[in-house]
């Protein structure tokens, strides 16, 4: 066991792709005894802490000060301002409880770097940022980590790293619970014979939710009268453009035609009872995916499928992107009116073994 106590900087306390590749690498790094004890930094209290709750060697802390960048300006200066109290306090944390190593992700780079720079750092890299000063501290986090891991080699490729590892992580089968199609729509309150769209995202507008809806506009009202459209996610940060957003979401279905058919659901941990009810995901992000595992789950549940964007990493599990259903106006009809026409997702999932191995080396 090369490091035995070690810290995690998390980015959220949702639990979204980057946190369920946090709960892949705690559960497995535990099981193989890769380190015996792990202390997990939260922004602030939610799902996550009461699911490590469950594991015995890991303890939360729910940091008193910010250390995720924000693109928001007030935020920023805010943590600006702040960042010399966050380092002692981190500093301070470290000695205290004898850390041997830290890992973060991406966007605790300002955490990460000061810290990379005088002990042994993992670096997960979950996401490739388009502001040049954001991608400089990048690279200069990996110039000095111990060693940096890319979600997919999309990202590896897309961002300049140091000795950068291409690491797919597998689904983890343990953090869903297995339903029957009726019982998941009987919780649900979901009728039987209904079509069930699930829109799947955290809030953000990268997330395309806004253009989904505008999209859905163009639908005949009849189409969804025996139709439920559930929006499962929420936005996980307290920077205010994105409270804006979610509240403008809000609002635009709202006054939408289609009101009467759609759910605003919000945060679902257990994603099992949605993959479940629903006939049809659909995924209309703005932007290729840098992994996309919520694509991924969808195609472990073998749903259907509607990509507003099949490029990105998720090229490197889709046997043939380019013939997965693109999300638009008659693709949209047709899963409401008809979705046996959608087929289903097909897909090469990561092996474990491989993840596994990676760790190993790293750890042992």
């Amino acid at each position: 066991m090369r490091f035995k106590r070690i810290v995690i900087f998390s980015t959220s306390a949702h639990v979204y792709g980057a946190e369920r590749g946090l709960l892949l690498f705690l559960r497995w790094g535990l099981r193989r005894k890769l380190f015996s004890r792990a202390f997990v930094f939260i922004p602030q209290p939610g799902p996550l802490q009461h699911i490590l709750a469950g594991y015995p060697e890991v303890t939360v802390v729910v940091s008193p000060f910010s250390y995720t960048i924000s693109r928001d300006l007030w935020t920023l200066i805010a943590s600006a301002v702040m960042y010399p109290f966050m380092l002692t306090y981190c500093l301070y944390f470290i000695a205290r409880h004898k850390i041997n190593a830290v890992v973060s992700n991406t966007t605790c780079i300002s955490v990460s770097l000061p810290l990379a720079m005088i002990m042994p750092h993992v670096f997960f890299v979950r996401e490739v940022f388009n502001n040049c000063f954001f991608c400089f501290w990048q690279r200069q986090v990996s110039r000095f980590s111990y060693a940096t891991l890319t979600v997919s080699a999309y990202v590896q490729k897309s961002v300049t790293l140091v000795r950068p590892e291409a690491v797919p992580e597998p689904v983890d089968t343990l953090f869903f619970q297995r339903y029957r199609r009726s019982v998941a729509r009987a919780q649900l309150r979901i009728p039987a014979h209904y079509t069930v769209l699930a829109v799947i995202g955290r809030i953000h507008p990268a997330k395309g939710q806004k253009e989904f809806f505008r999209l859905l506009e163009l639908i005949p009202r009849s189409a969804t009268q025996r139709a439920v459209i559930l929006v499962v996610g929420d936005e996980n940060s307290a920077q205010p453009r994105l409270r804006a957003y979610k509240e403008d979401l809000l609002e635009q279905i709202g006054s939408s035609s289609h009101a009467d058919s759609i759910r605003f659901v919000g945060y679902v941990q257990d994603m099992g009872r949605i993959y479940a009810a629903a006939d049809v995901c659909i995924f209309p992000y703005q932007r290729d995916e840098f992994y996309g595992y919520s694509i991924l789950e969808a195609a472990f549940f073998k749903k259907k499928v509607l990509l507003a964007h099949p490029g990105g990493g998720i090229s490197e599990y889709l046997p043939d992107p380019a013939a997965i259903p693109v999300l638009n106006e008659q693709n949209l009809l047709k899963s409401l009116i008809s979705s046996g026409e959608i087929p289903v997702l097909p897909a090469r999932f990561p092996a474990l073994q491989g993840y596994l191995r990676i760790l190993e080396r790293l750890f042992r």
